[in-house]
């Protein structure tokens, strides 16, 4: 507490010096003065000198860069923007130099924070002060990645290859652009391109010397050929991973990490792609990146789904979406939306799995992400397989592949939505369709030995031999199958699979082995929460003499709904803590009254608590 004109004023340090509203200008600079005095902290000292000036002041300026600088590598963007800023405005109007760096570094720590709109305004001033050249040229480059975050892939390309012609014979920022444009490529869905510009970043990060480049680069190369069906580079993997400088600022996506995690997912190796985004989320928090967040957790909600981890899944996906539109990340919505609406989908949230996808789908198409834009669709075909639509879902899938196909994609790993185009082609007829996907999976997968690949491969073809009139060699291709999933501990492609063995083995009177197949699909799509495939599980298991399955049998999402309606939850809650919408609810709950054959809550809740005590 201070007295000034006989005034009480309230100064907390921990405020960074703010006084009440009716201090005048002279009253605050004279606060500010006093607590530069007595603080200890280099930047809190810094900002409030900073705040003592009228007008403008370079020497003032260059120190408040500097610790702006600091901030940003002490993992505090906040703050280095907010030291930036003050930067800028004591800048002297003729030092545009001095501004255009000023506005850049400004720019790249609002970025940093999540705030893109603010990143580009102070960016676009600096390319407007830039002088032509190199200076003009890092500009460009810092703009291109706050565009292709913010709101389009194609115009980042756009400024991307302005900034290489600004870069003339510079090999370190050629190899930083080229590294960019690689990425906006592959956004693009062209891998040759993006194969051509990541492998030109790395011969000139190798001449320039530029470490963290390299390290990138190696990461796109190796990404890129592993999508163009030249299978997995350890060697190159390794090299990225040894070469990785954490504390050098630049968007996640370019980082060798999440390249190596990809591949590793794409190659039935989920747990190391889970370790190395979990080492990634640290390094990156412990920065201050918290933008880099929804790249990150869509990737991570998209092997929990691959790994049956489906309830974690939607949590993450939907955060990864929620965080994207809080940081002004238009462009990986196309992303975000797609994992959640994947997860939507396999939990059999149909209406909720379609809002994703058409949020998901307009995203790709404003901001240019092909391969967003196809992954959207990836689900859409899943969905309308799984309520029993395959002639929609075989339109669908046909035009994914001959996009993926046109651009140079060779690598059934990394596309789980192949097993489902085959389905679909085998289900509506086209069996040439369904024979080439099938023997270009196995061709790729033997080759590498992929273990999912081989067992969709196996599946396509005991659909294919089921056909055919062959059920004793589908039954041999579907146990071939199940041997591969048992390497790939991927539970919802397996109990896939052993409802292809049940629907196989009850056409062909096998009982016994009809119903315990059935039976064990039914178990464990009950245990992921697969409402759609555990009803179509059941229809088959139904349809055999014998002892079958009980009607009043829940499954769990049913199960998750009951129990919390019983405990009174209101609909709309229900809702809101199982990540569905009310109208899901509703339809949930009817299938559930007609399954315990009751007509109300009150009803339902008695007979569960029955059914309880009686255990």
């Amino acid at each position: 507490v201070r007295a000034v004109d006989g005034r009480v004023r309230f100064v907390h340090p921990l405020f960074a010096g703010v006084v009440v509203a009716d201090a005048t200008d002279r009253e605050r600079r004279d606060v500010h003065r006093r607590l530069a005095m007595v603080t200890n902290d280099a930047e809190q000292r810094a900002r409030h000198i900073s705040l003592t000036i009228d007008g403008q002041d370079g020497d003032a300026a260059t120190a408040l860069e500097g610790v702006a600088h600091r901030a940003m590598q002490r993992g505090a963007p906040d703050a280095a923007a907010e030291l930036a800023e003050l930067s800028c405005a004591l800048t002297p109007l003729g030092d545009s130099a001095d501004l255009c760096r000023r506005s850049t570094v400004a720019g790249q720590a609002r970025f940093a924070a999540g705030d893109t709109v603010s990143a580009l305004q102070h960016l676009s001033t600096a390319e407007v002060l830039a002088a032509a050249g190199p200076e003009r040229a890092e500009v460009r480059l810092r703009l291109a990645r706050v565009r292709y975050h913010h709101d389009s892939i194609a115009t980042a390309g756009e400024v991307l290859a302005l900034a290489r012609l600004d870069a003339g014979d510079d090999p370190r920022l050629q190899a930083a652009i080229d590294h960019d444009l690689a990425y906006t490529y592959f956004a693009a869905g062209d891998l040759r391109r993006t194969r051509h510009h990541a492998a030109a970043a790395a011969e000139a990060a190798e001449r320039s010397g530029t470490v963290h480049i390299l390290a990138d680069a190696l990461g796109q190369v190796a990404l890129a050929d592993f999508m163009l069906g030249l299978g997995v580079n350890d060697d190159l993997l390794t090299r990225a991973l040894l070469l990785e400088d954490w504390d050098e600022p630049r968007p996640a996506l370019l980082r060798p990490s999440v390249a190596v995690a990809h591949i590793r997912s794409w190659s039935d190796r989920l747990g190391d792609a889970q370790a190395l985004l979990d080492h990634a989320e640290r390094e990156l928090l412990d920065r201050g990146d918290d933008a880099s967040m929804p790249l990150l957790w869509y990737h991570r909600a998209e092997i929990e789904c691959f790994r049956g981890e489906w309830r974690r899944g939607l949590e993450t996906a939907v955060a990864a979406d929620r965080l994207a539109i809080q940081t002004q990340q238009e462009g990986m919505r196309a992303l975000t939306c797609y994992a959640a609406a994947l997860l939507h989908a396999h939990l059999g949230c149909a209406e909720e799995a379609r809002e994703y996808t058409k949020q998901g789908l307009t995203v790709a198409a404003t901001t240019g992400h092909a391969v967003g834009g196809a992954l959207n669709l990836a689900v859409l075909g899943f969905l309308e397989l799984s309520e029993g639509k395959p002639d929609v879902a075989h339109r669908i899938f046909t035009a994914i592949v001959a996009q993926a196909t046109s651009n140079g994609f060779d690598e059934p790993g990394s596309a789980w939505w192949l097993v489902d185009a085959i389905e679909a082609a085998t289900l509506v007829g086209d069996l040439s369709a369904a024979r080439e996907l099938v023997e270009w999976v196995e061709t790729r997968a033997r080759a590498i030995d992929r273990p999912i690949g081989l067992a969709h491969a196996a599946r396509g073809r005991a659909k294919l031999a089921a056909v055919a009139g062959r059920s004793r060699d589908a039954l041999d291709e579907c146990d071939a199958a199940l041997a591969e999933h048992d390497r790939s501990q991927q539970p919802f492609c397996r109990a896939r699979t052993q409802l292809v063995k049940g629907q196989i083995a009850r056409r062909a009177r096998q009982w016994g082995i009809a119903r315990a197949s059935l039976a064990e699909a039914i178990d464990a799509f009950d245990q992921l929460g697969a409402t759609l495939w555990a009803i179509r599980a059941r229809g088959e298991i139904n349809r055999i003499g014998g002892r079958s399955t009980s009607p009043s049998d829940l499954t769990v999402g049913e199960r998750q709904v009951a129990d919390l309606v019983a405990a009174g939850r209101a609909n709309r809650e229900v809702a809101e803590i199982l990540f569905m919408s009310p109208r899901t609810v509703s339809a949930t709950l009817a299938r559930i009254y007609r399954k315990l054959g009751v007509s109300s809550r009150t009803e339902m809740a008695a007979q569960l608590a029955r059914k309880s005590s009686k255990r």
